[in-house]
């Protein structure tokens, strides 16, 4: 999907592009069955169940805050990300290797950057309330979230952390790595 969504922001008519996105979504369907509904998932569809709010939008907008917040318990698959958004040790380790070569040992700030980098160059919407939610909605999103926070979340997450999630994403502030309130 890297790949293919700037292709077909630059080309909406390109087929290899269009190709390359149609086998992101089958490998994104073949994870979603086997792994189930993660927190991203589960914030997406309560705001747009609750607040009307557009569904791939919502989700182009949520994903980053999430993976602010998750990306510091799992760092090993942050570094596959990473790597899977284009990190190369040339431009995102830091350790001066300079070889080009893949680099699974990013962390999380590298594939929080990298999904950054990538909503702006398809220029998806980056903030919540263009697309319906409102300040006062905050609070009742929360509570709404908490409720259904899946168990096996790779960090801890409490209505603080989400309150802070969820502000930053209806204001359309940047991601803050790691949202550590509770726990």
């Amino acid at each position: 999907m890297a790949r293919a969504l700037p292709g077909i922001t630059a080309d909406a008519g390109a087929r290899h592009p269009r190709e390359q996105a149609l086998y992101g979504c089958y490998l994104a369907a073949v994870a979603f069955a086997s792994a189930g509904s993660g927190l991203h998932h589960k914030i997406c569809h309560t705001l747009g169940g609750t607040f009307g709010l557009p569904h791939a939008q919502t989700h182009a907008v949520v994903l980053p805050y999430v993976l602010a917040l998750n990306g510091p318990g799992t760092p090993e698959v942050m570094g596959r990300l990473a790597t899977a958004l284009g990190a190369t040790d040339d431009k995102d380790s830091g350790t001066g290797g300079g070889t080009g070569d893949r680099n699974d040992d990013a962390g999380p700030a590298t594939a929080l950057t990298r999904l950054l980098d990538l909503r702006a160059a398809v220029h998806a919407p980056d903030a919540l309330e263009p697309l319906g939610l409102v300040a006062t909605e905050v609070s009742e999103a929360v509570c709404r979230v908490a409720a259904v926070v899946p168990p096996s979340n790779p960090v801890t997450v409490g209505e603080s952390d989400l309150e802070r999630l969820l502000t930053d994403a209806q204001r359309g502030d940047l991601p803050r790595s790691p949202y550590r309130l509770d726990g």
